[in-house]
């Protein structure tokens, strides 16, 4: 989103339990507010308009709207923080996402190169298909709609368009069409409109595709009057778009029959098929996401048509009437387990491919540089290593017999820690870390200092020879000389059902795991704490490669019971002693660590 600008006469210092800080916009509907959370988080606060929030229906619709927007999995969207539909003026608290809007990126800065092109049109299809899988339909995508966050784009405002439709029915009945007319598909126009699709946010995709490519909509007339009757009767205009098989596609989702559009599950599984020249090379790891990818899209239930045109920010005067309004998105909703294994599959693959082709705001080498230990070509970093370790000792093999540990999280003791689980399969290489086991480690790999990307701080614990159960995990200044409890192993403990590694993550001066109050799933913003290892508990983590910077790898260290991902307590606090935490996984928050050897700080 663009930065915030200073608030006005009449803004409000609190909504909800949000602090107000800043302005980020105004629109038909409301004001768009930065917010900062009780747990210090950084949110954006839609607040509807007076006039528009004694709307029953507006109401109604905006509380099915917030429900439905609910569902959409956060991968390559702004997650749905909070809402209150029943407020005197209601409000909408969603995932800030730091980054210019696709199109500030590409007026002030022209269009993308081919590579970054292909990354931001696998992350908006992503977005779609997730949308679309949740039984929602954007109606509103638009260069404006589109967010360049660090390392994915983020599609925002998906839905919403709906609720406003109904403060504004008057003009629906007067012929005036609403909506950003560039990106509107041309059924909507038609003299007798039928339903809006997830067909015309396939259509809107293609545009903004073109637009990001060429820095101009493939339709643009000069005038909305113009540009209406050039998408209505003429074929879009894809000159300046590289030749090759996403130009192809582009065109395929610019059909004028909605019916001979692909669907964005489509969209996704082609794009992945059709990486650029040179994208993947040497890169298996990307190529084995693309089919898992590929094969989780087919799973996902066909969305049913919606029955209104959207309400949107740009007024066309028309002939015709618009579609009806009032009605929702009607059939079966697909089942929760299957949206998330697509969303889950694609925005892996989105991301690491996005980083791989170098989609980042910008355009910096930063995509190209190496990891800090790079990946092994064989065997993967599962794979036991054959040097001894400090006890004299390989690290145990994950493919070892193993009886895990059923000790009750009430009972527990100071028994050593259960061995690693056998892994049932080889773990996908995309969501690896490159980590190798090495002489010194204790059955594990490492040891690592874990530092952290927005702090510049490194995991540590109070004192200097090792920690206690239940005392909590710190981050402090990073000891490059001595150990002072800031080393840890990652101890491999299996895979999951997609093949992912998940590890213990334990402090090699006091051999505790990392760990949270309680068992199983816990809510956000439960503090990180050491505890024994256990082989039936919350500490289990897994490694997602996010970025690279200064020449060092970093992740998302994500519990694999809660799907939390670790952080420092508050917005990017660069305070020592600041103690650590489980929170919801967002771009741009300060959750990217990098595993260092000290020997290669």
């Amino acid at each position: 989103m663009s930065r915030s600008g200073p608030l006005l006469d009449g803004d409000p210092a609190r909504v909800g339990d949000y602090e107000i800080v800043g302005r980020l916009g105004a629109g038909g509907m409301g004001v768009v507010y930065l917010a900062r959370g009780a747990d210090g988080r950084q949110v954006a606060v839609k607040l509807v308009h007076t006039e528009i929030a004694g709307d029953p229906e507006f109401r109604r619709r905006f509380r099915d709207e917030v429900a439905r927007a609910r569902q959409v999995p956060p991968f390559c969207t702004a997650e749905v923080v909070d809402a209150d539909p029943d407020a005197a003026r209601p409000y909408l608290v969603v995932e800030y996402v730091e980054g210019p809007t696709l199109d500030e990126e590409v007026r002030q800065r022209g269009p993308l190169n081919p590579a970054n092109l292909h990354g931001l049109a696998i992350g908006v299809a992503t977005a779609l298909t997730a949308i679309h899988g949740a039984g929602v339909i954007h109606r509103d995508l638009k260069p404006g709609n589109v967010l360049l966050a660090p390392g994915s784009p983020k599609v925002i405002d998906f839905g919403i368009a709906h609720a406003l439709e109904a403060a504004q029915e008057r003009l629906t009945r007067t012929g005036v069409y609403l909506g950003t007319v560039n990106y509107m598909a041309p059924e909507r126009f038609a003299e007798e409109a039928g339903p809006i699709t997830a067909a015309a946010d396939v259509f809107a995709w293609g545009c903004v595709v073109v637009f990001a490519g060429t820095g101009r909509a493939p339709f643009d007339g000069g005038t909305a009057i113009a540009t209406m009757a050039r998408i209505i009767s003429q074929p879009p205009r894809l000159d300046g778009l590289p030749e090759g098989p996403l130009r192809r596609l582009a065109g395929r989702a610019l059909a004028p029959d909605p019916a001979s559009r692909p669907t964005a599950r489509e969209l996704l599984d082609l794009l992945l098929g059709n990486a650029p020249a040179g994208a993947l090379d040497d890169r298996p790891e990307l190529r084995s996401a693309s089919a898992e990818a590929s094969v989780a899209a087919r799973t996902v239930t066909d969305v049913p048509a919606a029955t209104d045109v959207p309400a949107e920010t740009v007024t066309v005067a028309g002939t015709g009437p618009a579609a009806r309004a009032g009605e929702r998105v009607t059939g079966p909703a697909p089942r929760r387990r299957t949206v998330a294994v697509l969303t889950a599959a694609v925005a892996v693959l989105a991301l690491a491919l996005l980083g791989g082709a170098g989609f980042v705001l910008q355009q910096s080498s930063r995509a190209g540089e190496q990891p800090l230990v790079p990946a092994p070509a064989a065997p993967p970093p599962s794979a036991p290593s054959t040097a001894p370790t400090a006890g004299g000792s390989a690290p145990p093999s994950p493919s070892a017999s193993v009886t895990p540990s059923s000790v009750p999280a009430a009972t527990r003791t100071t028994a050593a820690p259960a061995a690693p689980k056998p892994s049932a399969a080889a773990p996908a290489p995309d969501v690896q870390p490159p980590v190798e086991a090495a002489p010194g480690t204790r059955s594990g790999y490492g040891p690592y200092l874990i530092h952290n990307l927005r702090t510049g701080l490194c995991a540590d614990l109070d004192g200097t020879a090792g920690g206690t159960p239940t005392q909590p995990v710190l981050q402090d200044v990073c000891r490059t000389t001595t150990d002072d409890n800031q080393e840890f192993s990652f101890v491999p403990r299996g895979t999951d059902g997609s093949g992912r590694q998940f590890y213990w993550i334990r402090n090699t001066d006091d051999d505790l795991c990392l760990d949270v109050d309680g068992t199983g799933s816990v809510p956000r913003a439960t503090p990180v704490v050491e505890r024994e290892c256990y082989g039936e508990d919350n500490q289990d983590y897994r490694l997602e490669p996010k970025l690279t910077s200064g020449g060092r790898q970093y992740y998302w260290l994500v519990n694999t019971a809660s799907g939390l991902c670790l952080d420092v307590y508050g917005k990017g606090d660069g305070g020592s002693a600041t103690h650590l935490t489980l929170v919801n996984c967002v771009s741009g928050d300060d959750h990217e660590w990098a595993l260092v050897r000290r020997s290669d700080w």
